[in-house]
Parts: C-alpha cells; structure tokens; sequence
C-alpha cells in the first residue's frame, strides 16, 4: 500500500475516534490530542501529495 493511502486511512480513523470521543465527553483532554496527531497526519498528507510545496 501506497504511503500516501495509508495515511488517508489513518485521517479517516482519527476523525472518527475523536467524533466518538466527543460525543461521549466533549470535555474530554483526549480530544486536543487527537486533534494534534489529526493535524500532523494532515500535514504530512498535504506534503506527499505535494512533495515540492506547490499547489
């Protein structure tokens, strides 16, 4: 599998862990951590799909 796909599957998987996260505590501090491993696996999507940094 493709590097580029396997972290698409890990973005689909921690949107959904901190949808579920939230729907049963919103208050919970899992949440921000969820959210800033969300936002790497962003950026490094971000970087495969544009190695050069153009768009």
């Amino acid at each position: 599998m493709k590097e580029i796909e396997q972290v698409e599957r890990k973005i689909e998987t921690l949107r959904s862990r901190m949808y579920q996260v939230f729907t049963c505590d919103p208050d919970s501090p899992e949440i921000l951590r969820i959210s800033q491993t969300l936002d790497e696996a962003l950026n490094l999507f971000d970087a495969l799909k544009d190695p050069k940094g153009t768009e």
